[in-house]
């Protein structure tokens, strides 16, 4: 639905009775997208639920550190 077809002739007619949702709505979705967005990001587990990695880990230490990841087409001698 657009909101300008609603609100256009609401103002024009002065019958305001249901244009509340169109105010109301918006501004209620924005809120629960906020708070749907903070719970997921600070939620370690939902984050490595979703990205299928462990989000939760410590980094790992210096003697036990994984390769660094190497570009397409590097050169294996080159490290």
């Amino acid at each position: 639905m657009n909101p300008v077809r609603t609100l256009g002739p609401a103002i024009v007619l002065g019958r305001y009775t249901s244009v509340w949702i169109y105010l109301v709505a918006p501004v209620a979705g924005m809120l629960l997208g906020a708070l749907c967005n903070r719970v997921v990001r600070s939620s370690d587990a939902i984050l490595a639920f979703i990205c299928g990695g462990n989000a939760g880990a410590a980094p790992p230490k210096a003697g036990n550190r994984a390769p660094t990841p190497r570009a397409a087409g590097a050169v294996a001698s080159q490290q």
